[in-house]
């Protein structure tokens, strides 16, 4: 099954992929996937 957390992250890439392309918009993705990863592993 897949975590909530991926499931939000393939929503919201899914928005920025559509609607924003610009750098600003590609540096706030990566900073969510990364606070997404974080949450990750302190569930582990």
């Amino acid at each position: 099954m897949i975590p909530i957390d991926s499931l939000g992250a393939i929503v919201i890439y899914g928005d920025f992929y559509n609607v924003e392309t610009s750098e600003e918009g590609v540096a706030v993705l990566h900073s969510m996937i990364r606070l997404m990863k974080r949450k990750l592993n302190n569930m582990h």
